[in-house]
């Protein structure tokens, strides 16, 4: 056997011997009822190219007691993004095969935030028409989903444009259940997180998001990132509303549980506007914001006080670089040099959210700007449990699901991390 055949060969029993030394020790109780849980998977490209992700999936997904899976399948857009192309569809085929032989039910998965942009929901659309004719062309799918989240965006940080942002959402899912709906049988889904419950009015219809979205799918992924199963700020509390109204509606919702860390993140303040002239100003169909980039990089905006202050999101250029892009932003928010009271700014911080705090800047062109930096969100996630706590925590869901029909099963989020959650020592 050659050496790289060797250390393969190696590598492979010693994952296989991992995740069943795992599965052994933290399995679920077999007393548990039997739910059609699922398992969130982006990492597609390895479990094509590398043999040892499909042991690790199959092992765990029996630990977790997962028989559903949300896949995200590789594609290109062609240039008008009419029509897309699969990326190494051959692999992609023999994927699903693969999971169908071993007993899975297989969601399509993939979306966008900027999808929910009327100017982009062609995307959404060529999506759903491409999965609908794998699945006639191979009968591999039971299922699509789309994670869109576009409360990412910079307009769903203005009031006035977050109302539109959130009815064009809610457009283009209804637009894509139609294609899925009339042209196959594939269950079809919606990630949406636990917090999307304030009321917007679409076609004269007044309800929270949540269940415009609910309405108009077969089921609602409902993302209740929180590090604790049960008690107050858990899985279970921020997920009753929405497991409530899908008693009442005849509906299916699974209940959403992140084990990937959650890092923070640095967001750059350059300047302040008043918020009438930046809501104008962002509601210009051809106006400054209408990619919601400045120069590449993606715009961020925060409310403190009265008004907004306006940055990019990431401080990953140079002072130099930073202070260019100031005098531009200035000019597109009709703003003017950040002049918001420093030690009001740590006061807001303090006040509002925990984990926040903000340090001063000073550009090489003299002028100053703020650095909000937010800590790792430790309490959204599972990421820092032991693998024992994590079982434990699992456990408690299990049980919780098992009381309501209304509720599909747990989700994971995802393959990846939670494996490294696993094999934690």
């Amino acid at each position: 056997m050659h050496h790289r055949n060797r250390t393969l060969y190696a590598a492979r029993l010693s994952c296989i011997g991992l995740v069943l030394y795992i599965i052994t020790v933290f399995a679920v109780p077999s007393s548990l009822p039997a739910q059609n849980n699922a398992l969130w998977i982006w990492n597609t490209r390895q479990l094509i190219d590398e043999p040892e992700w499909r042991d690790s999936l199959q092992l765990v997904s029996g630990q977790l007691s997962v028989n559903t899976l949300f896949v995200y399948l590789s594609y290109t857009f062609h240039q008008d993004g009419d029509s897309l192309s699969w990326n190494r569809k051959d692999s992609i085929i023999s994927l699903l095969q693969w999971m169908k032989k071993s007993g899975f039910s297989v969601h399509a998965l993939t979306g966008e935030p900027e999808w929910a942009l009327p100017e982009q929901h062609r995307y959404v659309l060529t999506y759903a028409r491409a999965a609908v004719e794998l699945q006639k062309e191979t009968g591999l799918l039971d299922g699509l989903q789309f994670d869109i989240e576009p409360y990412l965006l910079l307009p769903y940080a203005v009031p006035s444009t977050r109302q539109k942002l959130l009815k064009d959402w809610i457009h283009v899912v209804w637009k894509a259940s139609t294609i899925v709906r009339n042209n196959s049988s594939l269950q079809y889904g919606c990630a949406v997180p636990f917090w999307m419950e304030k009321p917007v009015t679409v076609d004269g219809v007044t309800m929270p998001v949540v269940q415009h979205l609910g309405f108009l799918t077969d089921y609602l992924a409902v993302m209740a990132y929180r590090y604790t199963a049960s008690g107050p700020a858990s899985v279970i509390s921020f997920s009753e509303q929405e497991r409530r109204w899908a008693r009442e509606a005849g509906r299916k919702i699974y209940i959403g549980v992140e084990t990937q860390r959650l890092p923070g993140s640095e967001s750059v303040f350059l300047c302040e506007a008043e918020p009438d002239t930046f809501a104008a100003r962002m509601a210009m169909e051809d106006g400054p914001f209408q990619d919601y980039r400045l120069k590449g990089h993606k715009l961020s905006v925060r409310m403190a006080d009265d008004r907004f202050l306006v940055g990019i999101s990431r401080r990953d250029v140079a002072d130099s670089a930073l202070a260019g892009i100031r005098t531009e932003l200035i000019a597109a928010v009709n703003g003017r040099v950040l002049s918001f009271p420093f030690k009001r700014l740590e006061t807001i911080l303090r006040e509002e959210e925990e984990g926040e705090k903000a340090s001063r800047l000073m550009l090489t062109d003299g002028h100053p700007a703020f650095v909000i930096r937010e800590e790792d969100q430790v309490r959204s996630t599972m990421f820092g449990l032991s693998p024992v706590e994590f079982m434990d925590e699992y456990a408690i869901l299990l049980r919780h699901a098992a009381k309501f029909p209304e509720v599909e099963g747990i989700a994971v989020h995802d393959l990846r991390s939670v494996r490294r959650l696993l094999e934690k020592k």
